[in-house]
């Protein structure tokens, strides 16, 4: 895929990433940041003469005054469109961010770029695809942590979305007085649509899509029965199942929600990872007793 060349709009400022450094021309003070992350820790260290940590692959270069990186990118809504499209999807890229003009000196930074707050940098983004050359995508003022990478936007929108999705409760009918071969009505204690919030992750507005989908194991180690619905009280809700023996049996329901947002006209792009819950609960199914009536 090639990146298109177009021209730059400014607009916004854009919010800090997750790698940092300070370029050599501004001394500021040092500043330390903790960003656990699945896998591990990354240290980010940045001020003048400060050692240069990485965070999935993303360092400041001393020698250039740049931030380099890999990986797709979400850039500042102030960015061309085609350029936002082209750095969003592209997972094998290398990507640097250069220092378009130095803020130290009052005739450098001109229009714009002027307006760029003082702990903020007018950077110029160039990106790369493996065997190709590199193509600039336009310039923008950017905080202290430079461009933002499209994973650690959506660990943020990951992060949000479970603390927003409704809790996995569910459910059987009858709650009590199971028997073999009647069947059984199992409820998730969902609701069945796809879920749309509007939130500001990072600095910058995003509209997110969930929509869930749910696998039952009505047995340890039996077949698993995959859904698109909620389930509910009967057996025309679409999640029931008959036990032939009695016993007790552990059930197991796990709902799957995937994801996508948009940012703006960039969009909509889809979430990596899903969003798991699983739960588990037990259901007795006693034995059926004839009763003679005169």
């Amino acid at each position: 895929m090639n990146i298109p060349m177009h021209g730059v709009t400014i607009g916004a400022l854009a919010p800090a990433g997750i790698s940092v450094h300070q370029p050599r021309r501004r001394a500021v003070r040092a500043v330390t940041m903790a960003l656990a992350i699945g896998i591990g820790v990354a240290i980010i260290v940045w001020g003048l003469g400060a050692a240069t940590s990485q965070a999935r692959d993303v360092i400041g270069d001393d020698d250039r005054d740049v931030f380099v990186g890999t990986g797709s990118l979400i850039l500042p809504a102030g960015m061309s469109r085609p350029g936002r499209e082209a750095a969003a999807d592209c997972p094998g890229c290398q990507w640097k961010a250069t220092l378009a003009c130095d803020p130290v000196s009052p005739t450098a930074c001109r229009g714009q770029a002027r307006l760029c707050p003082n702990d903020h940098f007018w950077l110029k983004i160039s990106m790369m695809q493996p065997g190709g050359s590199w193509q600039v995508l336009g310039s923008e003022c950017f905080g202290p942590g430079g461009p933002t990478s499209r994973e650690e936007f959506e660990i943020s929108v990951s992060q949000r979305m479970e603390q927003a999705l409704p809790s996995l409760s569910p459910s059987h009918r009858p709650p009590s007085g199971v028997l073999p071969w009647i069947p059984v009505v199992f409820d998730s204690g969902h609701p069945g649509d796809t879920m749309t919030w509007t939130w500001s992750i990072l600095g910058m507005p995003v509209t997110v899509w969930a929509a869930p989908s749910w696998a039952w194991q009505f047995d340890r180690g039996g077949p698993i029965l995959a859904v698109d619905t909620p389930g509910g009280s009967s057996t025309r809700d679409g999640v029931s199942h008959a036990y032939r023996t009695r016993g007790s049996y552990e059930v197991t329901v796990r709902a799957t929600w995937r994801a996508r947002y948009s940012l703006g006209s960039l969009g909509p792009l889809p979430v990596d990872e899903a969003i798991n819950q699983v739960e588990q609960f037990t259901v007795q199914v006693g034995e059926a007793r004839a009763l003679l009536r005169r």
